[in-house]
């Protein structure tokens, strides 16, 4: 079964650190299932992830280099967080447009 392989394989990485001196956050690691929508929704339980005996923590979307992904590969979330950045920005421009003059607005 893929849960218990995913725990078999952590397990080693964590025994792969400990031997090498090195330390992984147990508190800031998660897991992203990505499959399909119907794969993911037919699931009768996520999946329980373990490093140790610690839990860690099942995710549908991360954030990695800036980018954010989710479970099914699509960009949503990252196209709704650059379009409220963006919507933000605009909202301030216009806030301070009638105190500065067009050149600063355009910098």
């Amino acid at each position: 079964e893929a849960e218990v392989a995913v725990n078999v394989d952590l397990n080693n990485i964590r025994e792969w650190l400990l031997s090498n001196r090195l330390s992984l956050n147990v508190v800031k690691t998660e897991y992203l299932l990505i499959g399909s929508r119907h794969n993911i929704n037919t699931l009768e339980e996520q999946p329980r992830v373990f490093i140790g005996d610690e839990p860690i923590k099942g995710v549908q979307v991360t954030k990695t280099l800036g980018v954010k992904i989710d479970q099914f590969l699509t960009w949503d979330s990252h196209i709704d967080q650059i379009s409220k950045k963006i919507s933000s920005g605009i909202s301030a421009m216009k806030k301070i447009k009638d105190f500065t003059n067009s050149d600063t607005l355009k910098s």
